[in-house]
């Protein structure tokens, strides 16, 4: 008998390894990147500590022991009215074509239905006008909600997306938004889907056909990234300008934390020039480790028919003196330091402590307006 229940038990485990396995490869947004196990024909695998070792990094430095801060659960109470707007957001020049007070009234009203609306993604000559929610548990919440929370989970498919075609735009649930931006996560990752525009030639522009994250994908024309520089992400209090300076394309694996909020000055270093050599143009920005960082990343087939791709575009916030009128120019990168997507997908646990929680978000208020959800990208 004890034989039997033995084997019932290990034939349990097997499955329940199997199903979390198969759930962690769907995609950085769809599960965790980090404190997975992989298993390979010789055990375990320490994936983390080879890539620190051979960066001369720590966990702190890339983030992996930040504990998420804490964020108000949705119980359906009205959001409390939106912080005070601070006056200077950073010394650059506010804009004149996305007014803060539109985008601060349009996250209010969002608010108001869902209080894990906190900031809103603008990117201009396309249809990315969205609010941005977050949910502090993990990134899977999301993966088939709309930003009103209404859940499609076993709804929502490849093949009927058009269905559901305003899925959520949410950032990642370990992001801290503090009072100011330099308060905040080194690197703002937000995650959105891309279901049909997947595939070169890319639509470029504002198509009817491509909804959610699908017109990211026009960052890969030259002539619409010089001519669209600028993304604009804020919160109910921080206004945000964001210029372009690296589009690219990375590997849901343990060896590039791209999508990490919290790493450390020299984590965000690394980040930074890694992304400069892997970015498909060259933009004339100059960035580094005392910037903050925002990466926008989505679904894409262009290194074949894998789930585990993704295209990113990342910006930084404008610094004191400049403003949404200044001209970036780009070129062709010749030596684009491609992904290796012969690498595994999942890490194993971390054994350190948490860190101690960071003070909650800023809550906000608004009327309405909404859509469906957005966030996992296989097929």
């Amino acid at each position: 008998m004890f034989k039997s229940t033995t084997k019932r038990f290990a034939a349990l485990l097997l499955a329940v390894l199997i199903f979390a396995g198969t759930y962690a490869v769907i995609g950085v947004e769809g599960a965790p990147s980090v404190g997975m196990a992989t298993l390979s024909a010789d055990g375990p695998i320490d994936f983390v500590s080879r890539y620190l070792e051979e960066r001369g990094l720590t966990r702190d430095d890339l983030g992996l022991n930040e504990a998420p801060p804490h964020i108000p659960a949705n119980d359906g109470t009205v959001a409390p009215s939106l912080p005070r707007p601070i006056s200077i957001s950073g010394g650059f020049a506010p804009s004149t074509r996305f007014p803060h007070s539109t985008i601060r009234a349009n996250i209010q009203s969002h608010a108001n239905i869902n209080r894990d609306v906190v900031a809103w993604l603008t990117i201009p000559n396309s249809n990315i006008n969205v609010p941005v929610v977050i949910r502090n548990t993990d990134n899977s919440f999301y993966l088939y909600r709309d930003w009103r929370g209404n859940n499609y989970a076993g709804s929502l498919t490849w093949r009927n997306w058009a269905q559901f075609p305003d899925t959520a735009t949410y950032l990642d649930f370990r992001t801290n938004l503090g009072s100011t931006w330099a308060t905040s996560s080194r690197n703002m990752s937000i995650y959105g889907h891309n279901w049909n525009n997947l595939r070169p030639p890319f639509r470029i522009g504002n198509n009817a056909q491509d909804r959610m994250f699908a017109q990211l994908k026009s960052y890969t024309s030259i002539n619409f990234a010089t001519q669209n520089p600028h993304i604009y992400f804020s919160t109910g209090n921080m206004e945000g300008i964001w210029r372009v300076f690296a589009v690219g394309y990375a590997h849901t694996t343990p060896f590039f934390f791209y999508n990490n909020p919290n790493p450390s000055v020299a984590g965000l270093d690394a980040l930074i020039n890694e992304w400069r050599a892997r970015s498909h143009i060259n933009f004339n920005v100059d960035v580094n480790s005392s910037d903050r960082i925002l990466t926008l990343t989505t679904c894409t087939r262009f290194h074949g028919e894998t789930d585990t791709q993704r295209f990113v575009v990342v910006a930084r916030l404008l610094r004191p003196g400049e403003s949404e009128s200044d001209v970036v120019t780009a070129v062709a990168n010749p030596n684009i330091r491609h992904p290796d997507f012969t690498q595994p997908t999942r890490l194993p646990p971390s054994t350190t402590t948490a860190a101690p929680a960071t003070p909650p978000l800023p809550t906000i208020t608004t009327p309405s307006g909404g859509e469906p959800p957005q966030t996992l990208f296989g097929e």
